[in-house]
């Protein structure tokens, strides 16, 4: 448990069932299951820095446009030849699905894997 000021005095209730009483400009108690509340409601750590208490942000990364899709392809056809495993490529001398996903960032599927691979033979 940490001590904690507030500037108001101020009952804090929270749906845990537990309560803390402060009063302004008082130092007191804070149990650690209610010290993310506290530092909401305003209240600061005596002696030390408040925790972190946000929520971490979530990262969202934007989908890949369909010419940096096939560079990935590319790239990925170009390791997978360079490779020559046998086990890489369909009966039809097409790179698998399994293949080509543990190389690139997205989730190609056969149809996609097939007409990039069409194109990159093309070359």
């Amino acid at each position: 448990m940490a001590e904690y000021v507030l500037n108001r005095n101020y009952v804090l209730r929270t749906t845990m069932g537990h309560s803390v009483s402060f009063e302004k400009g008082v130092p007191t108690f804070v149990p650690k299951l209610v010290e993310r509340e506290a530092v909401l409601i305003g209240a600061e750590c005596v002696g030390s820095k408040n925790p972190d208490v946000l929520d971490p942000e979530e990262v969202v990364v934007p989908p890949l446009s369909p010419d940096e899709r096939q560079e990935q392809l590319v790239a990925a056809f170009e390791l997978i030849r360079e490779r020559n495993d046998s086990k890489d490529f369909t009966g039809a001398s097409v790179p698998t699905v399994a293949a080509v996903r543990r190389v690139v960032d997205f989730d190609a599927d056969r149809n996609e894997i097939t007409a990039a691979w069409a194109e990159y033979r093309q070359r």
